[in-house]
């Protein structure tokens, strides 16, 4: 699974880094908004696929520790806490931004 993970993260890497930018052409409002439509694209593939990886690595943790300590009745309370810090997570980057 790590290997998987780990592959996957460099082809992400890979191609944020070999993905021309976009310029402008002139000085238009529709130039501005294939800029902004650019740039907004590139956040949400890196939003995806933080999402992607975060909650596969929640179902993991959610199994080891249900079959670990066997408390199936109560470890279903980490989807919930981990819905909570996804959205944490974006309201901090949202701030930032």
């Amino acid at each position: 699974m790590f290997l998987f993970i780990a592959a996957a993260t460099g082809l992400l890497i890979y191609n944020g880094m070999t993905k021309p930018h976009y310029s402008r052409a002139d000085d238009t409002i529709v130039e501005e908004f294939k800029e902004w439509h650019v740039k907004n694209g590139r956040q949400r593939d890196a939003l995806n696929a933080f999402k992607g990886a975060y909650w596969s690595i929640v179902v993991a943790i959610y199994l080891l520790v249900s079959f670990i300590f066997r408390i199936w009745s109560f470890s279903w309370i980490l989807f919930i806490m981990a819905g909570a810090v996804e959205n944490i997570i974006k309201g901090i980057f949202a701030l930032r931004r």
